[in-house]
This record gives structure tokens, sequence and C-alpha cells, in this order.
């Protein structure tokens, strides 16, 4: 549910179609809201809707989760990179190039791919005192979704929030705004 008291929502049917649209009315607007999901209907054609939260002080919303997984709705530009570099392959051998060639023809779905884990905090080196969405793990699966909402393929990613900052060991980028390198030969 939203986190914020003042939302009222309502539904209107659409003039086109039988379908109904959702609309998002906040009594002190700082944004309207499209993100919603069907918590009840009644024979009366009355629905409830709730939409995934909003916290202003993050990018991107909370997703309500009946496992134990916290879930986050969030841009892929809104997430910074842990790492100065990533290698060119995925474990099962796709290439990141493949990857995207398969999303791009139908063959792979988004939902197809493991979400990343992100983190929400500040770094000694990259991001002093200012707090900000890291990739805790996916750096390589970021760098996708980077590409694809570049080219408007993709909107939003669902990625999973840990609560827990990235070991100095694993954040090896010096500036939070750049992309990784991507290696030619892999590490291992």
């Amino acid at each position: 549910m939203c986190r914020r008291a003042s939302h009222v929502f309502v539904s209107f049917p659409s003039p086109a179609s039988n379908r109904h649209v959702p609309w998002c009315i906040d009594t002190a607007p700082l944004r309207y809201c499209s993100d919603f999901f069907e918590v009840a209907s009644n024979p009366q054609r009355v629905r409830c809707l709730s939409c995934w939260g909003h916290d202003h002080s993050k990018s991107g919303h909370e997703i309500p989760s009946t496992s134990s997984k916290r879930l986050w709705k969030i841009r892929p530009r809104d997430v910074s990179f842990s790492q100065d570099s990533i290698g060119k392959a995925f474990k099962d051998g796709n290439t990141l190039d493949g990857t995207m060639a398969k999303i791009r023809s139908g063959e792979c779905k988004i939902e197809d791919i493991e979400k990343i884990q992100i983190t929400w905090h500040s770094h000694v080196r990259t991001s002093p005192g200012k707090p900000r969405w890291w990739s805790f793990t996916g750096n390589r699966r970021l760098s996708l979704y980077r590409k694809l909402e570049e080219e408007g393929a993709l909107e939003f990613i669902v990625a999973e929030w840990v609560n827990s900052t990235v070991p100095d060991w694993r954040m090896t980028t010096r500036n939070a705004d750049e992309r990784p390198v991507v290696r030619q030969k892999s590490r291992r």
C-alpha cells in the first residue's frame, strides 16, 4: 500500500474500451502515479487499487511482496555500477551483445534474466555523505539494462534490495557516474 496517506485511488472507465484506467490523485501532488495493481474488485465494478508506494528520498518504488525479499522497481540509470570493469560474457557463456540480440528479437525476455541486487548507501571514495543506489550484484546485467533503456526498449527493472553495503574489495569504481569498461578477456 502507498505509505502516504494523501493518496486517493480512482478508476475511470476508458471510452475506447471496457477497461478501467486507474489514476492516483494526490492531495499534495509531487507527481502523479501510474504504477497500480488491483487489490480487490466487486460485482458493482468498484475496484480497489493500490500503488507501489512512494519514498521520495530514493528513486524507484518498493513493490509489495509475499516473499522475504524486498523488491524495488527502478530505472536502470538510477543505479550506479559498483565495479569499474565487467566481463563480456555471462557465466552461462552468452555474451552481452548476444543477449542483447536475443532480447531485441524476442527470443529472451527481461523477466527470464535473474534480478540484480541493489543497495542504498554512500561510499567513502565515490559518494561520501551522498547515499545512492549501487549494484550489489549484476553489473553486467545492469549494463545490458542501461543499453536497453537508452534504446527505449526498457523503462524499469525489478531489483532485489539487499540491506548491506558493497564491500570495499568489490567496490572498484572510482566515479559513481561512469560505466564500467567491458573486458575482452576473462579474469578467470
